[in-house]
């Protein structure tokens, strides 16, 4: 089966340790994309997962102007941040691991340990290229 996503009902968050002493959390909003999955055959299936970088929220305004800027995100430039699945995996009943690439300023960061629950959300942690850690979930 397939299913669009819908950015009126998805939520992308995540939580960034700052400096190893906070975190901050902060999500985005506006994420669209397809999933591709049957429970009897999840390794055949696919997550393709679009999210406009100038919809970063963490609800400090300069934060995010600076988090759009060339330092981070350049989201005049990479408008989009891009996850595509590699590999979806069971894990147990209703539980599914789901691996891939996700692609920011053209620049691949690998996706971690994701779990799908019941096709209707991804958990997981991203590795960026500057090795920050973000868990990062989508509700759908």
């Amino acid at each position: 089966m397939q299913w669009q996503i819908d950015p009126n009902h998805t939520t992308i968050t995540a939580a960034v340790k700052h400096m190893m002493l906070t975190t901050v959390r902060g999500g985005f909003g506006g994420a669209t994309g397809v999933i591709d999955f049957d429970p009897a055959k999840p390794e055949a299936g696919g997550i393709e997962l679009r999210i406009p970088a100038k919809n970063v929220n963490t609800h400090d305004e300069k934060r995010d102007a600076h988090l759009r800027s060339a330092d981070f995100l350049d989201a005049d430039n990479y408008p989009e941040i891009v996850f595509k699945s590699t590999k979806i995996a069971p894990q147990s009943k209703g539980e599914f691991t789901v691996d891939g690439d996700g692609l920011a300023r053209h620049e691949v960061a690998q996706r971690r340990g994701e779990k799908e629950h019941g096709a209707d959300q991804v958990l997981g942690q991203l590795h960026a290229q500057d090795a920050v850690e973000a868990p990062m979930r989508a509700e759908l």
